[in-house]
């Protein structure tokens, strides 16, 4: 039996597991400009390797450059996922009796972390402040982040729902919590 809450998030049931699965598609202008910008960002950093390795920088410019381009690539590397995430990229969460296994899959990679049932508590929305900087920045959709449903494990914070709507995560929230009562 399949079912949708929203326009991203599928939920199929299958013997005894129940299968959530939230889409990291975003709107096609925002799409669009993440393309842009990790364009824009890898040709700056080849242009900025070339003139390294032409020969046609001083010995105090080169560590400098160095630098900057071991910078670059850690955001390069970012942007990309990013990108990736936001073109075919999901979160998949699979409830079974022993245990939640959560994805964060990329076409058919990603790894899967496996949480005991009996260890998750407190399922709850995520609060934010909305005069935080970093609450604002965490929404921009080019931010990998953003979760929006919250639980505990060992006391240790686990998020689940990458820039869900509030009307999606409520739902969302509501059919977890049956979901863990009912098991």
């Amino acid at each position: 039996m399949k079912q949708s809450i929203g326009e991203r998030i599928t939920i199929s049931k299958q013997d005894n597991e129940t299968i959530v699965r939230i889409d990291g598609t975003i709107e096609k202008w925002m799409n669009h400009a993440l393309l842009g910008w990790v364009f824009m960002w890898t040709m700056i950093g080849l242009y900025v390797a070339y003139f390294l390795f032409s020969g046609e920088s001083e010995e105090n410019q080169f560590y400098f450059f160095v630098t900057y381009l071991a910078f670059w690539a850690y955001f390069e590397v970012k942007a990309v996922y990013s990108w990736l995430f936001r073109v075919s990229g999901y979160e998949l969460l699979r409830m079974a009796n022993d245990g939640w296994y959560i994805k964060r899959g990329i076409f058919s990679f990603g790894k899967v972390s496996r949480y005991v049932r009996e260890n998750i508590k407190d399922l709850r929305k995520v609060k934010s402040d909305r005069k935080s900087i970093t609450s604002g920045f965490n929404k921009s959709f080019w931010v990998m982040g953003n979760e929006q449903i919250v639980f505990d494990y060992f006391e240790k914070p686990i998020g689940i729902g990458m820039h869900l709507t509030e009307k999606d995560r409520d739902a969302l929230l509501v059919f977890l919590r049956k979901e863990m009562k009912r098991k």
